[in-house]
């Protein structure tokens, strides 16, 4: 397919916005979006495919169910693991806010 058609006029706008919209999500052009957006280099983001995120994702989760495990069987406090920093990702800066249990009544009726 050739998108120079699309200034000839024999490629209509909206197949040249569904062949955009059905790109994967590993492409060049996904990438290049994702990373102008973020501020991240598009090099750095194309080292990262879906497993590798997947993966990040499972190794948080095991990190802080190992955390809980021992932060239970132990008396003094201990330091939370960091998340792995994914590529094009904005790290948390703000800690997650405190609900009471009446402030969750109200927020759960309504």
């Amino acid at each position: 397919m050739d998108l120079l058609d699309w200034f000839r006029g024999t490629l209509s706008t909206r197949r040249v916005a569904l062949l955009f919209e059905h790109l994967p999500a590993t492409s060049a052009t996904v990438t290049a979006i994702i990373a102008e957006r973020s501020g991240v280099q598009p090099a750095e983001l194309r080292s990262w495919g879906p497993t590798e995120l997947l993966l990040a994702k499972v190794i948080d989760a095991i990190q802080i169910g190992t955390h809980a495990s021992v932060q239970m069987n132990t008396k003094k406090k201990i330091k939370p693991p960091a998340p792995i920093t994914i590529p094009g990702q904005a790290a948390e800066k703000s800690k997650p806010r405190r609900v009471s249990v009446t402030e969750m009544r109200k927020i759960m009726e309504g």
